[in-house]
């Protein structure tokens, strides 16, 4: 037997792994002019007064009002009739201030969790600095 006549055999090619996708990375560019530094600046300060009035606001604005209106039904209490059996009417003032103290707090309750989570996203989407 003679092996000189026999062609060479292929040899079996390893299949091509899928290439791993790129990772994101965040632009590290420098600013290029002071302009854009500038800019991202105001962003930034914008972004953080905006933030901590959501996160802060509503939660002040229910506390605030709970207080308000327990010194305003506080003060009205306090200069009704003594003798409470006889047809008292609470006044205007008293009427007007809590609907106005309830419109409020339902505002500042509903806007409560959307100012959570609004402020948050605005406080870390801040750029760096550099």
């Amino acid at each position: 037997m003679d092996n000189t006549n026999q062609t060479p055999q292929p040899q079996p090619q390893p299949t091509p792994q899928p290439q791993p996708a790129p990772s994101w990375q965040p632009s590290q560019s420098q600013p290029s002019s002071p302009d854009q530094l500038a800019a991202i600046r105001a962003s930034n300060v914008r972004k953080t007064r905006w933030g901590l009035i959501l996160l802060i606001g509503p939660t002040a604005l229910i506390i605030l009002s709970v207080i308000i209106y327990a010194v305003i039904n506080f003060i009205t209490g306090a200069m009704a009739p003594s003798n409470s059996v006889s047809a008292y009417e609470p006044s205007i003032i008293k009427t007007v201030a809590n609907i106005v103290l309830f419109a409020v707090a339902a505002i500042s309750t509903l806007t409560w969790l959307p100012g959570i989570v609004t402020g948050i996203v605005l406080l870390s989407t801040r750029k760096p600095e550099r």
